[in-house]
């Protein structure tokens, strides 16, 4: 009887942890979902602007390459915050 109490405790605390850590995981990875956009949205017309007109391509391409590159890099960077 003892040990089956123990191994419920056990198993509780276990399904608790990874329900924590599961639900970390997931804030970030929405945090980085929501940040991408919002980095995106607010960052690239400017340096696509800067960057068309330094790399001779129009602002409009420059803008769209660079709103993929920050929100690749703000998923990416919350992946691996919610790792840590």
């Amino acid at each position: 009887m003892p040990f089956d109490v123990f191994c419920v405790a056990l198993l509780i605390a276990f399904a608790v942890w990874g329900a924590f850590r599961g639900f970390v995981r997931q804030f970030f990875g929405l945090l980085g979902f929501a940040g991408g956009i919002l980095l995106a949205r607010l960052a690239a017309p400017p340096f696509g602007e800067a960057f068309g007109a330094d790399l001779h391509i129009s602002a409009a391409v420059a803008t769209a390459a660079l709103a993929f590159i920050f929100f690749v890099v703000a998923e990416v960077a919350a992946k691996v915050t919610g790792r840590i």
